[in-house]
């Protein structure tokens, strides 16, 4: 082959391989994240986004605002309580799922959601909501989405013991 041809050639797959978008990621959960947050601020909200048990709760959490204590300004501050978020990650296993959504507050406080999902109905339903400050200044120490509070403090010790 000449020259001019191959040049050609290079020319048409790079302009292929920049204009080649890599496949969207599947997210499910963050999807679904994103589908509340989007409802919760038109005012459409209801139990279509919670299972049983977690809407009870966010009911009686909305019944007390005045309160605004513990479990529940945690339920009242779902989903705004990160105003910018980072990044996700998220893992799912049969009708079990976990999103991790990192992020900060809006005082620029580093925040991270850790929220469990059913899968019931055909669609994917939020069970219980975890939220981590990092006040004192440490760092993510989750690699990966992970919602049992029990592994969180194993993998916390863990990487408290790789830093010394």
């Amino acid at each position: 082959m000449n020259k001019s041809i191959l040049q050609i050639l290079f020319i048409g797959v790079a302009l292929i391989a920049c204009t080649h978008q890599a496949p969207k990621q599947v997210s499910p959960l963050y999807d679904r994240f994103v589908e509340y947050r989007n409802a919760e601020k038109s005012g459409q909200t209801e139990n279509q986004f919670f299972s049983q048990k977690l809407w009870s709760a966010i009911k009686e959490a909305r019944a007390q605002t005045a309160k605004e204590q513990g479990l529940s300004a945690i339920l009242l501050k779902f989903p705004d309580g990160i105003a910018h978020i980072s990044g996700s990650k998220e893992a799912i296993k049969d009708s079990k799922g976990c999103l991790m959504l990192m992020g900060t507050d809006n005082k620029n406080t580093q925040t991270d959601y850790y929220v469990s999902f059913n899968r019931e109905g055909g669609q994917w339903v939020f069970d219980e909501i975890q939220i981590k400050y990092f006040l004192d200044g440490t760092k993510r120490f989750l690699k990966e989405a992970v919602c049992d509070e029990e592994k969180q403090n194993q993998l916390w010790i863990e990487f408290m013991q790789s830093q010394q």
